[in-house]
């Protein structure tokens, strides 16, 4: 393995164990979003932790109803990480555009489900 690929993978570990305790905790229901403690309310993203534990057990349609992009926020976080170990090639600009992509479709969404009032409780 390239020296560089092993520093890239390294540079991952710390986000991958917060990542990997966030998700324990969300299973065992003792996780709170911090953006709604400190705001009062709900972040963009809340509902993806509960849609993919949904989704994981099966309940495809709970996971959509609690946040309808967590695909895309899943393949975007897998497209950046692999971009950046190498494993998919792009380009800088790709490197800037998905994430922008993805955050304008998250924060239409958000401003939709507040609209509506369909955001999670």
């Amino acid at each position: 393995m390239k020296k560089e690929t092993k520093a890239k993978l390294r540079s991952l570990i710390i986000p991958a164990v917060v990542l990997v305790i966030i998700a324990v905790m969300a299973a065992t229901g003792i996780y709170r979003c911090p953006f709604k403690l400190v705001t009062g309310f709900p972040c963009p993203l809340c509902g993806t932790t509960r849609a993919v534990i949904s989704a994981l057990k099966g309940d495809i349609k709970a996971s959509f109803e609690y946040h309808p992009l967590w695909p895309l926020t899943i393949v975007t976080a897998a497209v950046i990480v692999l971009g950046e170990l190498g494993s998919v090639k792009l380009g800088k600009r790709w490197k800037v555009i998905i994430p922008a992509i993805a955050g304008v479709l998250i924060l239409g969404c958000y401003i939709l489900r507040i609209v509506t009032g369909t955001l999670p409780s």
